[in-house]
């Protein structure tokens, strides 16, 4: 099928995640950018490979900085989500 209604809905979002990676795009926004993959796909994309995380709340943004940074402070929105 050429649509990629065959696809996993995780494979299609890879594909669109690798396609944003190849254009060299400057900013990438992902929307709960994992909520759709399934196990084998989630293995692959992973937010700790950017150089920075932004982390918003109710549409506005809270923090922004290294995730290693993020991760130890134990206040930060973003350290809270990869600790659950």
């Amino acid at each position: 099928m050429k649509d990629g209604s065959n696809w996993s809905l995780g494979q299609r979002q890879l594909f669109c995640l690798g396609r944003a990676l190849l254009k060299r795009s400057q900013i990438l926004v992902l929307d709960e950018a994992t909520a759709s993959f399934d196990n084998s796909t989630d293995y692959y994309p992973t937010v700790m490979d950017c150089s920075k995380a932004l982390a918003m709340s109710d549409g506005k943004i809270v923090e922004h900085d290294e995730q290693s940074k993020l991760m130890n402070n134990d206040t930060s929105l973003f350290g809270q989500l990869v600790k659950v």
